[in-house]
């Protein structure tokens, strides 16, 4: 702001020197004076207003620039979609917006989730997704560890992380059954069901 005054202070003063020189330039005719005199100051005056006008146009474009940017809203939702492309399964989860992402704007969220796509960005609901090579949380396995029987969450075919290991003993079980976990029995549970093999 100080740099539009002293410009703005930097043309009044040319101006008024301006003024000054042609006053005591034209002295000498009285006659011309006060056509000079009027002539400077409609320039002065054009010259005021334009330095106004662009002071005026570039706070209202600050302002606009300021006010059209959209903001998340402490009570969004986030929706949260994942395709998994080991099963082929996709989920889709409506939480909450977490408070470290109020009042994001949206390159800023593309900076914190840069792995994701935005699909869509309003200040009350964004719908974000990723695709992630595994399987979902559904997958289970269920195999032998230590001669007892164990479910552990197959992550991919050659990943598994233990779940739990449970007190059932292998030798408990049906032949037939035992030389099943050799290779594991695989078990798919929908969101809100019971196992299903």
């Amino acid at each position: 702001m100080s740099k539009l005054w002293a410009v703005f202070l930097s043309i009044v003063i040319f101006a008024l020197g301006l003024s000054l020189g042609l006053y005591f330039s034209t002295s000498n005719s009285g006659e011309n004076m006060p056509s000079q005199i009027e002539l400077t100051k409609q320039i002065q005056d054009i010259v005021i207003r334009e330095v106004q006008a662009e002071q005026n146009s570039k706070y209202e474009v600050e302002e606009a620039a300021t006010e059209a940017v959209p903001r998340i809203s402490p009570y969004a939702k986030l929706i949260v979609e994942k395709y998994y492309k080991k099963c082929e399964h996709t989920t889709v989860d409506i939480i909450d917006v977490p408070k470290e992402l109020i009042n994001f704007t949206e390159e800023e969220l593309k900076e914190k989730y840069d792995k994701w796509e935005i699909r869509e960005f309003d200040p009350k609901e964004i719908s974000i997704y990723r695709e992630i090579d595994a399987n979902c949380s559904s997958h289970y396995v269920i195999k032998n560890s230590e001669g007892y029987l164990a479910v552990y969450s197959e992550i991919t075919d050659d990943m598994l992380e233990l779940k739990e290991k449970t007190e059932i003993e292998v030798a408990s079980l049906r032949e037939e059954d035992q030389l099943a976990l050799s290779d594991g029995i695989k078990i798919y549970r929908e969101c809100g069901a019971g196992f299903v093999s």
